[in-house]
């Protein structure tokens, strides 16, 4: 029997591992080998060019002497940055930068490349550069005459200025045109403009500052009437202003709106020689007037009336379109027509009150009946006459209220007047108003403690001041109320006084007015100054207008400090139940009776447009006043 085989230890079913490596390797090797074909076409293949090669010729190679003019030019600009940093640019340095540009355009010019860019950026770079070297003195020189222009232009000489503007701006302008690419270059542009049009700013502002004096003028004109002159100037002003918003648009003085306002004015004085007519015709009406022509004077003055109506109904936006004109003309018509009746009232007037002066009371009220109707039917007949006013209506008309009154009230008032000492042409009321008398002249009673014969309390300073126009008005004499020095000239000294038995206080009065006169009078004569109601006097220059005094304490102040006749301000509408006032009345007959009476006889006004304005009657606390002793001859 044979023997088996021995079996080896390790057995391959597959292909051994050096195989796989060789195989590996050739791959890696082919691998190899087509990278390096593929480097060996580049090696061979064509190549970039080098833009800083001046030229080459058919085989690559670049002329020494072009290389020369390019290194030679490199050395020259750094020459040149180094001396920049040394020191400011000299005029020498600009050479030498001119000089690199120079050999950098001669080397573009030499290289078959010559559009190679790399070198043409060097050469924009080094021309910017010198472009900008030589712009900077330029621009300094026009900022140096920007600044001259300036002052000159602050001491007003526009022209010298302008000149100056123009020298720098031309300067900012070869800066753009020869020296494009330096620095400065793009602000030059935007100075030019500026100066250009401060040029054109200085040209308007003469221009405008003559056309708004000639504005100012023209109005200051109409506030006087010069109607001719106001023309002028508003024509000379609107024709500035029009050339000003037609050459200087960009300009702050291009003004549509007030060539506008202007334009209306020169409208409205296009009516102006209709106008003067109707001043011709006024003026003619005021001399008729004058010369006691009425009738004519009324025709005339109803022609300018007419004339008016037919300038408003043509021209409604002329300045001399006014409808007040009408009744200003109005007034002056009845004004003329007017004077035979209103000169024959105020001798009436006139005569009444020289009729109440002299207490001839039953007179002057048969007098007033007819008088009051008179002035009644004058006012509506002739409601723009300035002959007969409202005050002088007013007084008639009350005086005719109380004419069944008359001689009581002056009885009254006449008995109990009495000299101050060291006063001139006043009397005073010797007691304070009662209620009674209050009563009669104003026909009301604000007291709130009443009685006929208690003090009138409760009023205020400017209801005192009425009363005393009112009673100035019958008895024809001024009167007002007292001032603070004749009070205390009334009062005397009152060291050594008995205020108990001359006064109402806090420790007799009850706390409440008491009736006059029912204390004891002072050695004057004089009942009440001091207690029962504090009265009113009349103000002082130094006090605020809303305030006036009081004086001589009230029924509810203490004893000890009544002696000294306490004195306060209060506001002259207060009503205090303690407060109450007495009168002072003129004296002197030379005064004269209606001092304000309007004129029968005035000269109407003599500017057409103004309306006439009645002349304020005074009350007649303003009228002279007789003697407390004159006989009463009713």
């Amino acid at each position: 029997m044979a023997k088996p085989k021995k079996k080896p230890k390790f057995r391959r079913d597959g292909p051994s591992l050096w195989v796989k490596l060789l195989k590996i390797l050739g791959v890696l090797l082919l691998i190899a080998l087509i990278l390096g074909g593929a480097y060996a076409l580049t090696l061979f293949g064509p190549r970039k060019v080098n833009p800083d090669a001046a030229t080459a010729s058919a085989t690559g190679e670049i002329p020494k002497e072009v290389t020369a003019l390019l290194n030679e030019s490199h050395d020259l600009e750094n020459q040149f940055h180094d001396n920049e940093k040394m020191r400011p640019v000299t005029p020498a340095d600009l050479e030498v930068l001119k000089k690199a540009i120079s050999l950098q355009q001669e080397y573009l010019d030499k290289s078959n490349n010559r559009n190679g860019a790399v070198a043409q950026q060097r050469l924009d770079d080094m021309n910017a550069l010198l472009q900008s070297e030589e712009s900077a003195p330029l621009h300094q020189q026009s900022l140096d005459l920007e600044a001259q222009a300036h002052d000159l232009e602050e001491k007003n000489d526009y022209d010298g200025a302008k000149d100056l503007l123009a020298q720098a701006a031309k300067l900012e302008e070869t800066i753009i045109h020869e020296m494009p690419l330096g620095k400065l270059a793009f602000s030059a542009n935007a100075r030019a403009v500026s100066l250009r049009l401060h040029i054109d700013y200085l040209t308007a502002l003469p221009l405008s500052t003559e056309s708004q004096a000639a504005e100012d003028a023209a109005r200051a004109a109409v506030e006087k009437q010069d109607w001719p002159t106001a023309q002028t100037n508003f024509q000379h002003a609107y024709n500035l202003q029009l050339r000003l918003n037609r050459e200087f648009s960009d300009q702050r003085f291009s003004d549509a709106g007030r060539l506008l306002r202007l334009n209306d004015e020169l409208t409205a004085l296009h009516s102006l020689p209709e106008h003067q007519a109707i001043e011709k015709l006024i003026a003619d009406g005021h001399a008729a007037d004058a010369s006691g022509d009425y009738l004519h004077a009324a025709e005339l003055y109803q022609e300018a009336q007419r004339q008016q109506r037919d300038l408003i109904a043509k021209s409604k936006n002329s300045r001399f379109a006014d409808p007040a004109l009408i009744d200003t003309i109005e007034g002056f018509r009845q004004t003329s027509i007017s004077r035979p009746l209103a000169a024959e009232i105020q001798a009436q007037t006139l005569a009444v009150a020289a009729q109440l002066r002299q207490r001839q009371t039953k007179a002057a009220a048969e007098a007033l009946v007819v008088l009051s109707l008179k002035v009644r039917n004058f006012r509506e007949n002739f409601p723009r006459s300035t002959l007969v006013d409202d005050d002088l209506q007013l007084r008639l008309e009350y005086l005719n209220s109380k004419r069944n009154d008359l001689g009581a009230i002056q009885d009254e008032v006449y008995a109990q007047l009495i000299a101050v000492p060291g006063v001139k042409h006043f009397l005073f009321y010797k007691q304070e108003v009662p209620q009674s008398l209050y009563l009669a002249i104003t026909g009301g009673n604000p007291s709130r403690n009443q009685g006929d014969n208690l003090p009138v309390e409760s009023i205020s300073w400017t209801e005192a001041e009425e009363f005393c126009r009112h009673l100035s008005w019958i008895i024809s004499r001024p009167i007002r109320l007292p001032m603070v020095d004749e009070y205390k000239l009334a009062l005397g000294k009152t060291d050594g006084l008995d205020v108990t038995a001359v006064s109402w206080n806090l420790d007799d009065s009850k706390g409440q007015t008491q009736p006059v006169a029912t204390k004891a009078a002072t050695g004057a004569g004089f009942y009440d100054l001091l207690g029962n109601v504090a009265e009113w006097v009349e103000r002082t220059g130094d006090m605020d207008e809303d305030e006036a005094p009081v004086i001589g304490g009230n029924a509810q102040t203490p004893v000890d400090l009544i002696r000294s006749a306490p004195m306060s301000n209060l506001k002259i509408t207060d009503r205090n139940r303690f407060t109450g006032f007495r009168f002072a009345v003129n004296s002197d007959d030379d005064a004269p009776l209606l001092p304000n009476l309007p004129d029968t006889n005035s000269t109407p006004p003599a500017t057409p447009t103004a309306t006439p304005s009645a002349p304020a009657t005074q009350p007649a606390t303003s009228n002279a006043a007789p003697a407390a002793t004159a006989p009463k001859t009713n």
